[in-house]
């Protein structure tokens, strides 16, 4: 089918890429995709095993545009204590907050347990159970049409902004509340009203039939 090839030749152009950044960086080491392609089921959810399961790893930035650019990197990782050092060796800004349920969920939602036995569904849940406990946010400055390297450490200060209060944005008419430790909108203000209401999401999910999809 033609999504299934897109996915098989994006996992070639992966290949390209990063013989490409090991040639511009003059390095043998292998460079590793986070993302599901390497296990062919590709669910666009925030899964890594490679850096779940480190405690130290080095993630390369590389801005194909003739401009700089600055982009938000998000990584799933276990523990909320994390560095982030910079291609100077500079200390990054970074933040540190809880996996939620529902997104570590998501993987065993794609199981289908049709004919299989209790034991059979309980090694494939193992399987697909995404261990990360947190997610790592940082931004990564990259110059045009070049890459940076930004080390990452387990162990480090505690989570940038975890003890602040909530900050608030505002275009004038509406004001948005913020919980730094979750990033999530806690109250909304109309400015010509002068009301102030609390806000919150929550998500969920429709399962059309019994045994997965």
């Amino acid at each position: 089918t033609t999504p299934q090839r897109i996915a098989e030749s994006h996992t070639e152009v992966e290949a390209g890429v990063a013989l490409s950044l090991q040639r511009l960086m003059g390095i043998q080491a292998e460079l590793h995709h986070c993302n599901c392609n390497t296990a062919g089921n590709c669910l666009n959810m925030s899964v890594c095993a490679f850096t779940t399961d480190r405690s130290n790893f080095s993630v390369v930035a590389w801005n194909p545009r003739a401009q700089s650019s600055a982009s938000l990197v998000a990584l799933p990782v276990k523990g909320e204590k994390w560095a982030v050092t910079g291609p100077g060796g500079e200390p990054v800004s970074s933040q540190v907050v809880p996996l939620d349920n529902r997104t570590a969920q998501l993987p065993e939602m794609y199981l289908n347990r049709a004919g299989m036995s209790s034991a059979q569904v309980a090694q494939a849940l193992a399987e697909l159970r995404n261990n990360a406990s947190h997610i790592l946010s940082f931004q990564a400055p990259v110059p045009a049409l070049g890459y940076g390297v930004f080390k990452v450490e387990a162990g480090g200060s505690a989570p940038v902004g975890s003890d602040s209060k909530p900050s608030t944005v505002t275009n004038g008419y509406y004001s948005l509340d913020i919980d730094p430790s979750t990033n999530e909108i806690t109250h909304i203000t109309n400015h010509r009203s002068n009301v102030t209401s609390e806000f919150s999401i929550q998500w969920g999910y429709y399962q059309s039939s019994t045994g997965g999809c």
